[in-house]
């Protein structure tokens, strides 16, 4: 393929793109309905943050400076996150991928052409979504320097992208073939990092500093564009070797199968072998599936960041009004949801693919497999939930009466939201799907990335948001009373949900 191989990739997809527009229905309906939501929700960004940058403009230029970049902060952060599993999809697990990986592309354009389908196609819609809200409210508080701070946040967000496509090439590349290596890699990394930003204070010290270089976005926009270009220029042909070395080692080509096994695993596994059911053999094949899965060591690395949140929880919900015990419980539902992501999304029963019809055809009922699949996802959910809740009761002098509400509120709202979208998968199931790689493996079983497992997430973080917002605002007796009327209400009808998803792929 030629130099412009770049342009006629993106020439190739824009017209795939045009003729999907007018040759298929569902995708100008989906499309009406993705800019409805884009325009509803940039009015209600630009409305809360006028508020916020008035009250910010009002106070001090300190004020004001310190809060823009927070904000900013949080707003690359979100971009990135949604960059991570762009970066998965479109550069390792699609057909279009392998089918790029087989053309004669230099390495250089390569990288170039997977950078701007993660940046337009898997961020694309949260992009627009924070240019129009976040642009119309800067422009018209802060005039022409608000264009200056938007074209800092575009820029920033464009670098947020890049570094999350290379963290996830080169921990592909070098760390998939050592999982343990990665795992104290990761550890110490994070623990650095989260040392020097406790050390930092990140509130006093930015304040002190935000009316020198920080006052003014130019600095930053010409660096990180100068970066941005070094990262997608000359570096390009660098960047583009590790991706393909990535993607022929995550496909198995180029890498050592690895096998390794977690400490204490056959005890755990010997009293789950002996049962001989159904919710046994689930639990069993989960643990196995971990210690088998080159990225399970590498995922402990996360428990620092959760350490890091108690310390920083906290002393927030005390300053918005919480109390001990109602912080705890905000705490565990919080820490119980992003457990939900990781093993409630990747291991509920639309993640089974082809293996969900050997247990179709078993002389078994359907609802027998649906509790089983729920008692297999809870015990992760439930157990760090717990340990969060103690955790924050801690030498606080909480009554053991307010402990047991805490934990039993907690317990409510992550027993209805774990079992809404463990049962309620059901109908993302694909019976034909049968993984032929680490990559398909990885997307199908592991990542929430299918629409209907988006929408599962986006309503189980929305009640535990209700949960947080009603434990801010109600006594915590009457919150419990709350949390087994909704716990109850989910269950119903993740239930029926189930149950009509099995009888639909049953008939």
């Amino acid at each position: 393929m030629s130099a412009d191989s770049f342009n006629i990739v993106t020439r190739f997809h824009f017209t795939a793109a045009w003729n999907g527009w007018q040759q298929d229905l569902r995708i100008r309906v989906t499309i009406w309905i993705q800019a409805v939501l884009v325009f509803g929700l940039s009015a209600s960004g630009v409305i809360w943050l006028l508020r916020q940058l008035d009250a910010w403009q009002a106070d001090s230029a300190m004020t004001l400076h310190t809060n823009l970049w927070m904000t900013l902060v949080l707003l690359w952060a979100a971009l990135g996150a949604l960059a991570l599993l762009g970066a998965l999809q479109a550069g390792f697990g699609s057909d279009e991928a392998r089918l790029l990986m087989t053309l004669p592309i230099a390495h250089a354009p390569h990288f170039r052409i997977l950078f701007g389908m993660v940046l337009l196609e898997q961020t694309g819609v949260l992009l627009v979504l924070i240019t129009l809200g976040a642009g119309v409210a800067l422009i018209l508080t802060l005039g022409t320097s608000g264009v200056g701070w938007l074209l800092l946040l575009l820029m920033g967000g464009a670098a947020a992208i890049w570094l999350v496509l290379m963290a996830v090439i080169l921990i592909l590349r070098y760390g998939l073939p050592h999982p343990r290596r990665l795992l104290w890699s990761l550890l110490l990394g994070l623990i650095l990092v989260e040392g020097a930003g406790l050390l930092f204070d990140v509130e006093g010290r930015w304040a002190r500093e935000s009316e020198g270089m920080w006052s003014s976005p130019l600095p930053a926009t010409l660096t990180i564009l100068t970066l941005l270009g070094i990262g997608l220029g000359p570096l390009a042909g660098w960047c583009g070797r590790q991706y393909v070395t990535a993607f022929q080692i995550l496909e198995g080509r180029g890498a050592r199968a690895l096998a390794f096994t977690l400490p204490g695993l056959r005890g755990l596994l010997s009293p789950l072998i002996r049962q001989r059911n159904l919710t046994a053999s689930l639990l069993s094949r989960a643990i196995l599936e971990q210690n088998r899965h080159p990225l399970a060591l590498p995922r402990l690395a996360v428990l620092p960041v959760y350490l890091l949140l108690f310390g920083l929880l906290r002393p927030r919900l005390h300053a918005l009004g919480f109390s001990e015990s109602s912080a705890a419980a905000a705490t565990g539902a919080l820490m119980g949801g992003l457990i939900l992501v990781e093993y409630g999304l990747a291991y509920a029963l639309s993640g089974e693919g082809a293996r969900l019809a050997l247990y179709l055809t078993a002389p078994l009922r359907t609802g027998n497999l649906l509790r089983a699949k729920l008692l297999a996802v809870l015990p992760p959910v439930m157990i760090i939930s717990w340990l969060a809740v103690f955790a924050m009761t801690a030498g606080t002098g909480t009554s053991t009466a307010d402990l047991i509400l805490a934990a039993g509120t907690t317990t409510l709202f992550l027993l209805g939201v774990t079992g809404f979208v463990v049962w309620a998968g059901v109908a993302d199931v694909d019976l034909d799907a049968l993984p032929s790689g680490t990559a398909d493996l990885l997307l199908q079983e592991e990542l929430p990335i299918t629409p209907r497992r988006l929408q599962l997430l986006g309503i189980g973080f929305a009640v535990l948001a209700v949960a947080i917002g009603l434990l801010w605002w109600l006594p915590l007796g009457q919150v419990l009373a709350v949390a087994g009327i909704l716990c109850g209400g989910l269950l119903w009808m993740g239930w029926r949900l189930g149950q009509s998803g099995m009888k639909s792929l049953v008939a």
